[in-house]
């Protein structure tokens, strides 16, 4: 198969599993998650061999990334977050939600596994997003200040711990 036909079916591959991939996150979907999760995980190579960058691709990273998370699978979340996070700067605007909500994602992802300095800036530019967009009162924006309360909390637990 010629590499044009290639790279049609396999963009063609990643938007029909984005369309199935639960787009919620939840107990509830994770039968689902699970169902389609070698395919996403295909999906991701293909992202990645034809350097895509369409929001559905996107989506699709960042929802298998919360999946994965979820599970505690930090080390197979993290480069599909950061794929995504690659992908919505390149074809979003830089203070758009998507962004915003993967900086918070990777940060939530970097906080549980202790990496309190690669954490707080992602909060700190997802807030700011957030504020922006949304206004001091939204929920997205208490999302964002928990996390950063949460990492402060935690770093602060480990500076005491280490003394």
């Amino acid at each position: 198969m010629a590499v044009d036909a290639q790279r049609q079916w396999g963009e063609q591959v990643v938007r029909a599993t984005n369309a199935v991939f639960p787009k919620r996150i939840e107990i509830d979907t994770w039968p689902l998650c699970r169902r389609y999760l070698s395919q996403a995980q295909v999906c991701s190579g293909l992202i990645q061999d034809y350097a895509f960058t369409f929001e559905e691709a996107a989506a699709l990273l960042y929802r298998t990334a919360i999946y994965l998370q979820m599970y505690a699978l930090y080390e197979q979340a993290e480069p599909l977050y950061r794929q995504a996070l690659n992908i919505y700067k390149q074809i979003l605007e830089p203070d758009s939600l998507e962004i915003a909500a993967t900086l918070n994602s990777l940060a939530d992802l970097y906080r549980v596994q202790g990496k309190y300095k690669q954490a707080e800036p992602l909060y700190q530019r997802a807030l700011g997003i957030r504020e922006q967009a949304q206004g001091p009162e939204h929920p997205d924006v208490a999302n964002s200040l928990n996390g950063l309360a949460l990492l402060y909390r935690e770093w602060g637990n480990m500076s005491k711990q280490n003394c």
